[in-house]
C-alpha cells in the first residue's frame, strides 16, 4: 500500500469532526501559545512526544476535511489559505445556526464557560478567510426525518448524492 502524502484528508462526525479541524487548520505556533504558562498541558505535550517540529522529511500538510455535524470553540484557527473544508450537517442539529453556551466548569475556584460555533458560523468564517463555496469549501444541509420517531438529527444518515458530493469535493482539492 502506497500513501500519497501530498493527498492527506481528514473526515469525522462530532467529536471526531473537531479533532479532524484542529489537526488540520491548527499551527505549531497556536499549539505554543494553548501550551504557555500551563505545566499540565506542556508535560501531556511532552509524554506524547512532541518537539516542536514539523514531520521531518514528509510533507504533513492536510489537503482537507470532511466535517460532520461540527461545532467549534475557536473560529480564529481557519486561516486563509488552509485545508479544505466539506461541512456537513442538519438542519435540526441544536448548533446548526448559531453559538451555544455548551456549559460550565470551574477550575481553581473560577467559573469558566464554552462557548461554541456551529456549523453556519464555521462557514461565513472561512468565506471571509477567502474559501470558495463549490472549490475549497463544500457545504451540505441535510434535512428531513420529521416524520420518523426514531430520527435524531445528529446521527443523519449520509444519502448517495451525499457521498457524489463528498467525492466531487475530495477530486477538486487534490494535489495533482
Amino acid at each position: 500500500m502506497r500513501l500519497d502524502e501530498h493527498n492527506i484528508f481528514l473526515s469525522g462526525w462530532v467529536d471526531a469532526s473537531i479533532a479532524a479541524l484542529m489537526t488540520a487548520h491548527l499551527e505549531l505556533e497556536d499549539i505554543d501559545e494553548m501550551i504557555d504558562g500551563s505545566t499540565e498541558f506542556q508535560e501531556v505535550y511532552d509524554e506524547m512526544g512532541f518537539d516542536g517540529t514539523e514531520n521531518l522529511g514528509f510533507d504533513s500538510d492536510i489537503r482537507g476535511v470532511t466535517l460532520m455535524t461540527i461545532f467549534a470553540s475557536d473560529l480564529a484557527i481557519i486561516d486563509e489559505g488552509g485545508p479544505a473544508m466539506m461541512i456537513i450537517h442538519h438542519e435540526d442539529t441544536e448548533l446548526s445556526d448559531g453559538t451555544v453556551m455548551m456549559g460550565a466548569y470551574t477550575f481553581d475556584n473560577d467559573i469558566y464557560t464554552t462557548t461554541l460555533y456551529g456549523p453556519d458560523l464555521i462557514k461565513e468564517q472561512a468565506i471571509a478567510n477567502g474559501f470558495v463555496e463549490g472549490e475549497d469549501l463544500g457545504y451540505i444541509l441535510m434535512n428531513g426525518g420529521d416524520n420518523d420517531p426514531n430520527f435524531n438529527p445528529y446521527f443523519a444518515t449520509v444519502t448517495s448524492d451525499n457521498w457524489n458530493d463528498i467525492a466531487a469535493f475530495y477530486h477538486r482539492n487534490l494535489d495533482r
